[in-house]
């Protein structure tokens, strides 16, 4: 399937409306992961087009405005992030697609939905799409498309400028925004903005200049992790994390050899999928640690990471901690601390699992390893991670042969590999060899 993002037009004449409305009408066409999610039916016409019929100037002013939100802002559902993220709320009476944005962070996911449009209209949008991308083509897409419809405004006549109500409210704040994103300083607080759910200018400068702070010393991914799942509790969680929990976690030691290091980061740089890197990761690390293609019982999982087996069964006082978590910032690059949070046996080491993973892959300077309940990529590489080193896919078909795949057989695979029932009806659903319909619990529940 195409990754790419386009947004193409082909400017429309208007002989009504003030001179703005006339000079940026516009047949859209809106195409994401090669699917175009402006293809309209008209049956009064009787006929089918990709584009549609509306203004470039409200598209345009609709992204730059919400720019920070749609492009670092994980899922919602309240007003305020339907707004910014439903392409309807660009609004001005035109007929919009329903489509939707949401950030994982280095992707863009993208959904669209058929819908018709009323009793009262004739026109029925056609496709539906759930697709991420890579965020850096949603980025060019977007500025591809701006910087069009900008330089359009730019280029009538000066002496018809006072007619064009708001048009230099686009180039200003396209201005602004490009100038925003160059400077580290801003971008890192309009980002930390948007993953809390907060528009430009809404948090706590105070709340943000301390956040900065908290990126300096365990790493920006993380911090905006914990902006993501903890919303405008991201400082006091991060501070619970590192300044009480940090201190009583667990030493965990693994041996990861510079070879070792190198393949994980080519198969991370060969798959932009933060799922599909999970999975492939999972299965190197299985080879190079000698785990084979069966369970890795408690104590084989505990040997490999020098820890005692019952710190990995029973919980402890980690419960203070807001969410299980590792730390990297202890001698040795092989070295780090874990608290895993979790009571149930099955969650702890699931949520190991996942750290493990983030140790493996995260960056030089990311010395916290937060473990989320969140869906940006980050998340999403650490459950796919977990999801395969605990429980590998092929085994699992193996196991199944001919069977159906029912609730039984489920719970007696969660029982052979030592994980929740949960996790497995994941991973058969990962792999279609059950709809996810079939899915009852979220993934949540594998913790």
């Amino acid at each position: 399937m195409s990754t790419g993002f386009k947004i193409d037009f082909a400017w429309i004449p208007r002989d009504f409306g003030d001179a703005l409305e006339r000079l940026s009408l516009a047949g859209i066409t809106i195409e994401a992961g090669g699917v175009t999610l402006t293809e309209v039916e008209d049956s009064e016409a009787r006929t089918t087009r990709p584009e549609i019929y509306v203004s470039a100037f409200d598209l345009a002013m609709w992204l730059v405005a919400n720019w920070w939100r749609l492009r670092w802002e994980a899922d919602g559902d309240d007003l305020s992030w339907q707004m910014s993220h439903r392409m309807g709320a660009a609004g001005n009476g035109y007929l919009w697609p329903d489509v939707e944005f949401i950030s994982g962070g280095d992707t863009v996911r993208i959904r669209a939905r058929p819908i018709r449009l009323g009793s009262t209209h004739s026109l029925r949008f056609l496709n539906g799409v759930d697709v991420h991308i890579p965020a850096r083509n949603f980025e060019e897409g977007v500025r591809d498309f701006v910087e069009a419809v900008v330089s359009r405004i730019r280029s009538l006549d000066s002496g018809r400028a006072d007619d064009l109500h708001g048009a230099e409210d686009l180039s200003a704040a396209w201005r602004e925004l490009d100038e925003a994103i160059r400077n580290l300083e801003t971008s890192f607080a309009r980002i930390m903005e948007a993953r809390m759910g907060f528009d430009v200018g809404e948090a706590d400068p105070a709340l943000l200049r301390r956040l900065h702070e908290a990126a300096d010393s365990a790493g920006r991914s993380a911090v905006g992790e914990l902006a993501v799942s903890s919303g405008s509790r991201a400082l006091a969680d991060f501070e619970v994390l590192w300044e009480a929990v940090r201190g009583r976690s667990q030493s965990v030691s693994l041996e990861i050899s510079p070879d070792m290091r190198s393949a994980v980061a080519q198969v991370v740089q060969e798959n932009w999928k933060p799922w599909m890197q999970g999975v492939s990761v999972a299965a190197l690390a299985r080879r190079e640690w000698s785990c084979g293609t069966g369970p890795i019982r408690t104590e084989s999982l505990a040997e490999l990471c020098d820890v005692p087996a019952d710190w990995i069964t029973e919980s402890s006082d980690e419960a203070r901690a807001p969410i299980p978590a590792g730390f990297r910032n202890v001698e040795g690059n092989d070295a780090l601390n874990a608290a895993l949070k979790k009571h149930h046996p099955t969650g702890r080491r699931f949520a190991l699992a996942r750290i493990i993973g983030d140790h493996l892959v995260a960056g030089e300077g990311e010395d916290l390893l937060p473990v989320t309940d969140t869906h940006t990529d980050r998340q999403r590489f650490q459950r796919a991670f977990a999801r395969e080193f605990l429980c590998p896919f092929d085994t699992l078909r193996e196991d199944l042969g001919n069977r159906i795949p029912d609730d039984e057989f489920m719970e007696d695979a969660a029982l052979r590999f030592d994980v929740s029932p949960v996790l497995v009806r994941n991973v058969l659903v990962d792999n279609g060899v059950v709809g996810r319909g079939y899915l009852a619990s979220s993934e949540v529940g594998e913790l």
